[in-house]
């Protein structure tokens, strides 16, 4: 009996050691990412698993979240994607001490530091025949290579491809640099084309210099979701938009609920609005995903730059809607919850005191005089307005009633235009 314990207390300590081995070979993002899913959903490590399928069958959630994970040595990484998906793979960012942990958004109004505010995505490319280390900005626009672009770190092939590199340390340099030296604040704008930017995979201008993807050098991801669970939208955007017909076969994470984007901390998450057709998402999801401290990646209508400061960036007095929309989760109080929220859509839709645009039709529709939340004072005026001109227009005199009976002539008929009569010589010759 007792060395049938041991044996058991064995397998389980090998096990244990394996798990532990297992786990010590990913990144640490990675694991954060996992711990995330195993928490509030599933991780799926086969792309036989339909985990969409699950949130369109439950009934106490709506819509859900997936996140595709590759870390560097994976057997499927992002070099594997198709060359058309590779710079639409990575569109989101991790952040270290974003306002979701702690409530107060990231340091200052400069740009993040790495990797105690945020960690930044690189790859190892192949651009013109030499090896570079490469920032892939969070939009997934350009890859601005190290050495290659405006005040990049001149990094050497010998550097890259050593045994002993660091390759996280040498990504954060190499953001650090292209970034700062463009004085950006905003990790997803720190330069493009002009600036010694390169296309990632393939561009459709021949003109373009492209990245052909070597290897990873940190962990990549890319978060999408929907907000629906009808005729099967989940298992649609997890599996079908993303694993056959995009290619991606990396691990990933799906959580029902599309609000639990909260928990990954990243800052940017693509959306799909309905089953049966990619993306296609706008306005309202933009300022959904807002709430939740997060930027739409692919929403019509949506201006990704004024929602990510007014997500990220502290509140301060230079600008009113700075933070606000962080606001809508750390207000301590409804009726300031209910403010930021109407701070929040303005921010992104209706802030320009001299324009009104389609943008202002959205936001005074949430909160304009017929809003239980908040009421704007700007849309309250604009409404009012509109009601004094149809009011003017109503008391405008009418134009008399034809009579009927009334003989019109040809001067009533044609004002404007005498009629026309013959000449005298016309006459006479006939």
């Amino acid at each position: 009996g007792r060395r049938k314990i041991n044996m058991v207390l064995s397998s389980r300590l090998i096990l244990l050691a394996l798990n532990c081995v297992l786990v010590a070979s990913h990144t640490e993002l990675w694991t954060k990412f996992h711990e995330v899913a195993e928490w509030q959903g599933k991780w799926a490590d086969s792309i036989d698993k339909h985990l969409g399928r699950e949130c369109d069958a439950e009934n106490e959630t709506v819509g859900c979240v997936t996140l595709f994970v590759a870390d560097p040595g994976d057997e499927f990484d992002l070099s594997s994607v198709p060359l058309n998906e590779q710079n639409n793979f990575l569109n989101t960012q991790w952040y270290g001490a974003a306002w979701t942990l702690h409530g107060h958004g990231i340091l200052g109004q400069s740009l993040p530091r790495a990797p105690e505010d945020f960690l930044p995505v690189c790859y190892i490319a192949n651009v013109s025949g030499r090896i570079v280390m490469g920032y892939e900005e969070g939009a997934g626009d350009v890859l601005l290579p190290c050495p290659g672009a405006d005040k990049a770190v001149p990094f050497t092939e010998e550097q890259i491809l050593s045994p002993n590199a660091d390759l996280e340390d040498m990504c954060s340099q190499c953001y650090f640099t292209v970034c700062s030296g463009r004085r950006a604040r905003d990790p997803r704008y720190c330069g493009g084309r002009n600036q010694g930017g390169v296309a990632v995979g393939y561009s459709r201008r021949s003109s373009d210099t492209v990245a052909e993807l070597v290897k990873q050098a940190t962990p990549t991801y890319h978060c999408h979701l929907t907000m629906t669970d009808e005729n099967g939208a989940c298992d649609y955007m997890q599996h079908e938009q993303h694993q056959e017909d995009e290619g991606y076969r990396t691990q990933h994470a799906t959580m029902c609920g599309w609000d639990k984007v909260r928990h990954l901390n990243v800052s940017i998450c693509d959306c799909t609005k309905e089953a049966g057709r990619h993306d296609r998402c706008s306005k309202q999801e933009c300022l959904n995903l807002a709430y939740q401290g997060v930027v739409c990646g692919n929403c019509w209508g949506c201006s990704q730059r004024r929602a990510h400061d007014s997500i990220f960036v502290p509140s301060n007095t230079h600008d009113e809607y700075d933070g606000v929309c962080a606001h809508v989760r750390t207000a301590a109080t409804e009726p300031e919850r209910n403010f930021s929220r109407m701070m929040c859509s303005k921010s992104i839709f209706c802030r320009d005191k001299d324009r009104w645009g389609s943008g202002c039709d959205f936001h005074c529709e949430h909160f304009g005089v017929d809003s239980d939340v908040w009421v704007d004072p700007r849309c309250l005026q604009h409404q009012l307005n509109a009601a004094r001109r149809l009011l003017d227009h109503a008391s405008t005199p009418a134009a008399p009633p034809l009579d009927l009976d009334t003989e019109l002539g040809f001067g009533e008929l044609h004002p404007g235009f005498p009629p026309i009569k013959a000449s005298r010589f016309a006459l006479a010759r006939r």
